[in-house]
């Protein structure tokens, strides 16, 4: 276990650098699943306001 080590008021620890590991294809892959994600979520409910029927059925006035 290490000590924890102080840092004087006001002074800023090191920080720590980050290396990049996502691949610019794994971004993409990313974003293209958040926005069919967010589509699922968000668009069904335009469907289901404009659902129903937009014209007469022509099946049912045939039926005599």
């Amino acid at each position: 276990m290490q000590p924890i080590s102080h840092t004087p008021a006001g002074a800023n620890p090191p920080r720590a650098q980050l290396s990049r590991t996502l691949k610019p294809s794994w971004v993409w892959a990313i974003a293209l699943g958040s926005a069919v994600g967010w589509g699922a979520f968000v668009l069904p409910t335009d469907w289901l306001a404009t659902a129903g029927r937009s014209a007469p059925s022509s099946a049912s006035s045939s039926v005599a």
